[in-house]
């Protein structure tokens, strides 16, 4: 039989929210330096001048399954900035239509859409922005492979409610709630994996603000694509409590999580 456990308060499938922010935090971006192109202008892009938990989330999900990159040829000065968003069409779908395109409508003005790769099983959306890409570099995002990110200053200095918006964020892209068999019942563990050990510390320093415990480790695999070992820094944070405690003080955004929550609440 499961161990019993204190009555969660809250509907595991529409997580807690911090009340609204009594202030936003000022970001320390040159808003100067943010160059428009001509496509930013012609769809009326704009950027935030405010960090609020709905751009922490932005980050927090971008960190995890975005990616922001620059191709084309400096001579002829016809440079694009792209990004793209993946991820898997049977368990992400409910996060993209509803999470991440409102919110990138809202924060920056963009009217996005979503495609489907069948062969794969991945839906992606992307778009071109020289502002947009401008405003994340100021703010720490790295462009291309992402094996050196960290979380971002401007997260670390914020208040309890932008780091918990920051990793909800992350966890719709990298966190997953498994399901574990044991002896006494069934076991919650949150996992969130990464290539970047700058990433994985910062989210144990803000785990451990939230006074949440976690067990940190090191992973080797082999790559068979190209026969070779690949490095993951990993957490897992284990057991009913430690699940509540995540769920009250930080929550889940995507369906998917919030669905495997509900088999033990």
């Amino acid at each position: 039989m499961n161990r019993p456990l204190k009555t969660f308060t809250g509907n595991p499938l529409y997580p807690k929210r911090f009340k609204s922010e009594k202030l936003d935090y000022v970001m320390n971006v040159n808003f100067k330096e943010i160059n428009y192109s001509k496509h930013d202008i012609k769809n009326k892009i704009k950027i935030p001048t405010k960090l609020t938990t709905q751009l922490a989330e932005d980050l927090g999900f971008h960190i995890g399954d975005g990616c922001m990159l620059t191709f084309g040829y400096t001579y002829s000065k016809c440079i694009r900035y792209g990004f793209y968003y993946c991820g898997n069409s049977d368990k992400d779908r409910d996060y993209f239509q509803n999470g991440l395109l409102p919110r990138k409508k809202e924060l920056f003005n963009l009217d996005l859409s979503i495609r489907k790769d069948r062969k794969k099983r991945a839906i992606l959306t992307s778009f071109f922005s020289r502002a947009i890409f401008d405003f994340f570099c100021q703010l720490g995002i790295p462009s291309g492979k992402k094996t050196n990110v960290d979380v971002p200053l401007l997260i670390k200095n914020s208040g309890n409610e932008i780091k918990a918006a920051f990793l909800r964020g992350l966890a719709a892209a990298d966190f997953c709630v498994s399901i574990k068999n044991r002896s006494y019942g069934i076991y919650p563990t949150i996992h969130f994996t990464s290539a970047s050990q700058k990433l994985c510390d910062g989210v144990c320093e803000i785990l451990q603000e939230f006074d949440i415990l976690f067990t940190r480790y090191k992973k080797v695999q082999i790559d068979k694509r190209f026969d070779r070992p690949t490095i993951g820094y990993s957490i897992d944070i284990n057991g009913r409590k430690r699940l509540k405690k995540w769920l009250d003080l930080i929550g889940f955004s995507d369906k998917r999580n919030l669905t495997a929550c509900s088999n033990f609440f």
